[in-house]
């Protein structure tokens, strides 16, 4: 037994005092108190901190069974021991000190005068004992070889079985898969004699899996040892120390990862804490700082103050501050702090806050104030004449020198109007340029200035507008530069280099070993650095590492010639390269030789470069195999550009198209039309025509030209050779011939016999020779119908033996209508023929498609008195329409029109027009309204149709 232990006993006086003598006797060095039963125990517990508290009940008495609730909702957690007199003989089991970690004082008294107990003592001694197992709100059980003997109701409630089967299982059933090694391991302890502290395991619940924390010691049970097990569920204690620890993690990570630095004071000012980011600050690591007084690291001008607010801060005024603080090198940084005290009960403790770097923000703030020094001293000394303006030209501030130039002091001048000063020979100019001056923004010119006294000086006024960050005018700056005896030119010089930085363009100064002198703000830009970085490098660093090789090579180039253009890459801030087109070229600067480097950013051009090459390299490809002929002519016909196709169609050299132009290849009859259609192409950007071309040997190749005017004025032609489908159509052309030359000999056999028959069936007729209304009758009438229809469709098919016979040709089809028109079948019709100049590409037999509609329309009108043509070009092609105000065709036979069979007896002219406009890709409906009038339109793919102007 330990002898640290400080142990409380609890209960009546007449067994505490008898349980710590023999505490005492077993455990020398314990420092042992007792104190009664009730409040007063929970009073003696509360002023001291206790190891273990024991608490005697005297049996057959009613426990103190709330003394232990009553302990842990004061917050005593330590060991809580049972001990019990039955009889005279004192015995105590570890119920609850088997929960809470106390095994160590399991023991046993007995009372010296009590040698014996009786069984009645004894059985009422276990039903207490058991009573109090039963109240107890964690898992007991006891076991023996892993078997279940006895399981308290806690247990019983959260079994996954019910209470019968329970009882007698073995323990390790219950136990989660990921525990039972552990568990194994510690029941072969205790089978070998062996003590085993508290450990946690899993069990399997109704409610799911648990997290227990087990402790366990060997008792008698029912006359033999076993073993007595007290599980205390600890899953929500579990679940408590995860989410507290990952909140720690998390609490640990965001403290090291953000920018701002968190650091902890003792009452002393000295650091117990500081986050890791502060080494990227000043180069100083953590641990260097931790255990330090700030006071250290203040700048020795800022400590006084800090230390005072950090007084004022103790003194319960807290607050921000700025200061310095010098990093690892001594150089001073600029930080804000802002925090507050930290207190342990009543007292003061330490100072917590956080820090916030912002060295950046006052650097260019301490830059700007000095620039405006500079720049005032500069403005109060300048050699040159400054003036600023507001928006209605009125003098709101001038310098010195401006005093010197003109005669005027500044309280003479402030508030005048500047055209004032102006000389009459160029008021009213100057009034127009400074209305320019204020909507572009800035102004160079030169003017005549009117001096106190009379005297006129020539200035040249440069100016430029102020704006805010809205784009609103504040003010303008104007120098005047008394260009007179030019006398100025160092302050020129100046002034250009302010200019500068609002060029486009980057500018570098740099030496002849590479060291950058000035760089421009445009520069900066491009290349991502601050001032301060950019001037620090190198012009080698600067160039990629490319560049970088040819530097050397390309300043000793310079040094010959002074002055060079070449393309470079650099690199930004980021590593990213880009290239620029650079100028270079010797210049003087502060009386020494340097030189002046202007460059562009021309990653665009690159871009676009690259996209053209691949672009043309895409296009010539294409060009190069394409099995069309592929030309680029001027307006003239001159060609420009031809692909191999064209040399392979032609007979001729690419280097012999090039001296000749499409001219030169037509057909002489062609020469003519070549020359109007290059002329319409000017106009309407296409051109779809046949063409016949001569080739080098002198033979003809049939082809299609398909032309179209580029943007640049020149033609890109494509020629397809259609000379063997010309051979095609000739080979058909002349079966065709044939065909109809057969047919025909055919048709006129066969109409001879329906002559004959026709006037055979006549002769029986007027012969009468069989009865009236006699079936006879009626199949002659038969008869002689069938024949006549045989007639009337032979005789109509004459009319289109030639169908396909011929080519398809351009005709006008104005000159069509008129012609049609003149028919004596169609006197009396008003015709409305608006085409002008259309020229359809078709079958020759196009004027029978015309002849068709007006036939149609005449038959079948009834109430008609005028017909009309005309043409719309529509996407994709034109539409050429014919429409007359007759009764229409009804809805149900719109379509049946155009088949072979015929609507009153119209059908094969309606279908042989539309076979023969299908020739050339040309379709036909009817699109009118029945009642209102016949509607046909044709529709005329691009490149079918031409209106010549």
């Amino acid at each position: 037994m330990k002898s640290s232990i400080l142990v409380l006993i609890s209960g009546e006086p007449s067994i505490t005092g008898k349980l710590k003598k023999a505490l005492e006797a077993a455990g020398p060095g314990l420092s042992i108190n007792t104190a009664g039963p009730g409040d007063e125990s929970i009073k003696a517990a509360l002023t001291g901190r206790y190891n273990a508290v024991i608490s005697c009940l005297k049996i057959p008495a009613t426990p103190d069974s709330g003394l232990f609730s009553r302990l842990r909702s004061k917050g005593i957690g330590c060991p809580f021991i049972l001990t019990f007199d039955a009889g005279g003989e004192f015995f105590f089991v570890s119920v609850d000190a088997l929960m809470t970690g106390a095994g160590e004082l399991i023991g046993l008294c007995r009372d010296s005068d009590e040698k014996t107990r009786s069984e009645e003592a004894l059985r009422e001694s276990e039903e207490r004992y058991k009573s109090l197992l039963n109240g107890v709100p964690d898992y007991i059980i006891v076991h023996r070889d892993g078997k279940i003997l006895y399981a308290n109701p806690a247990v019983m409630k959260m079994a996954p079985v019910p209470e019968e089967q329970l009882i007698g299982s073995e323990i390790i059933d219950f136990i989660a898969p990921e525990s039972r090694k552990t568990v194994l391991e510690n029941l072969g302890k205790r089978a070998n004699g062996e003590t085993t502290p508290p450990y946690e395991m899993t069990i399997e619940t109704k409610i799911g899996k648990r997290v227990t924390e087990v402790r366990s010691s060997n008792v008698g049970y029912k006359g033999e040892i076993a073993t007595i097990a007290v599980l205390t569920d600890i899953t929500e204690r579990k679940e408590a120390e995860e989410a507290l620890q990952k909140n720690r993690e998390q609490y640990k990570s965001l403290v090291e990862n953000i920018r701002d630095i968190i650091y902890i004071l003792d009452s002393d000012g000295t650091f117990t804490y500081i986050s890791p980011v502060i080494e990227s600050y000043l180069g100083i690591p953590p641990e260097d700082i931790t255990g330090r007084p700030f006071s250290e690291f203040i700048h020795p001008d800022d400590l006084e103050r800090v230390q005072k607010s950090f007084e004022d801060t103790l003194k319960g005024k807290p607050g921000s501050q700025t200061f310095r603080v010098l990093d690892s090198e001594g150089k001073p940084r600029y930080f804000r702090s802002s925090g507050r005290t930290v207190e342990t009960g009543d007292a003061f403790s330490g100072f917590t806050g956080v820090l916030s770097d912002f060295t950046a923000e006052m650097t260019v703030k301490n830059e700007l104030v000095e620039s405006e020094k500079r720049f005032r001293n500069m403005f109060e000394n300048s050699p040159l004449a400054y003036q600023s303006l507001d928006n209605e030209a009125r003098l709101i501030d001038i310098n010195e020198e401006w005093s010197k130039l003109m005669g005027y002091s500044k309280d003479e001048v402030l508030g005048t109007r500047f055209m004032d000063y102006v000389a009459k020979d160029c008021g009213t100019n100057c009034s127009t340029k400074f209305t320019e001056f204020m909507e572009k923004g800035e102004m160079n010119t030169e003017l005549n200035l009117i001096k106190k006294g009379g005297d006129i000086v020539t200035v040249l006024f440069s100016g430029k507008i102020q704006r805010d960050s809205e784009g609103k005018f504040v003010r303008t700056h104007c120098i005047l530069k008394d260009i007179t005896e030019r006398r100025h030119e160092e302050a020129e010089r100046q002034l250009l280099a302010r200019m500068s930085d609002d060029a486009p363009a980057s500018i570098i100064v740099h030496d002849f070993d590479g060291n950058i002198i000035y760089v421009n703000e445009e520069t900066l830009r491009l290349h991502g650095f601050s001032r301060d970085e950019l001037m620090a490098k190198n012009l080698r660093e600067v160039n990629s590492p490319e560049s970088a090789a040819l530097l050397s090579e390309r300043l000793e180039e310079i040094r010959e010639k002074r002055e060079l253009n070449y393309d470079v890459e650099h690199l930004k801030k980021d590593g990213s390269m880009f290239p620029m087109h650079v100028n270079v070229k010797i210049v003087e600067w502060e009386g020494r030789e340097v030189l002046l480097n202007i460059a562009t950013d021309i990653s665009e051009r690159k871009q676009m470069e690259e996209a053209l090459k691949e672009s043309e390299a895409k296009f010539r490809s294409y060009v190069n195999y394409a099995t069309e002929g592929i030309f680029i002519a001027d307006v003239s016909g001159k060609y420009i550009d031809v692909n191999p196709a064209a040399s392979r169609i032609t007979g001729y050299t690419k280097e012999e198209m090039l001296k000749v132009g499409i001219t030169d290849i037509a057909l002489p009859g062609d020469l003519e039309g070549i020359t109007r259609d290059f002329k319409n192409i000017l106009k309407k950007g296409q051109l779809t025509r046949e063409l016949v071309i001569k080739r080098k040997d002198e033979t003809t190749v049939n082809g299609m030209l398909n032309a179209t005017l580029l943007p640049n004025g020149n033609v890109l032609g494509i020629y397809t050779d259609v000379s063997d489908l010309k051979r095609a159509e000739d080979g058909l052309r002349e079966a065709n011939r044939k065909l109809n030359l057969l047919s025909s000999i055919t048709r006129h056999d066969i109409l001879n016999q329906l002559t004959g028959i026709i006037a055979f069936l006549e002769m029986i007729e007027m012969d009468q020779e069989y009865p009236a209304g006699s079936k006879t009758e009626e199949y002659l009438k038969k008869v002689s119908g069938a024949a006549n229809t045989i007639k009337r469709q032979i005789l109509f098919t004459k009319d289109y033996k030639d169908l396909g016979e011929q080519s398809p040709k351009w005709q006008k089809v104005s000159d069509i209508v008129d012609d049609t028109a003149k028919n004596s079948s169609f006197a009396g019709l008003k015709v409305e023929n608006s085409l002008g100049e259309l020229e359809i590409y078709a079958d020759p037999l196009f004027g029978k498609v015309i002849y068709n509609l007006f036939d149609n329309a005449v038959k079948h009108g009834e109430k008609i008195t005028k017909i009309g043509f005309y043409f719309k070009e529509s996407e994709g092609g034109g539409i050429l329409v014919c429409e007359d105000d007759g009764m229409g065709v009804p809805e149900e036979f719109k379509k049946m029109i155009f088949k072979r069979e015929h609507y009153k007896n119209t059908g094969l002219g309606l279908f042989l027009s539309g076979e023969i406009l299908s020739t050339t890709g040309i379709k036909i409906r009817e699109n009118g309204v029945y009642g209102e009038g016949a509607r046909f339109e044709m529709s005329v793919p691009a490149g079918m149709f031409r209106v010549e102007e």
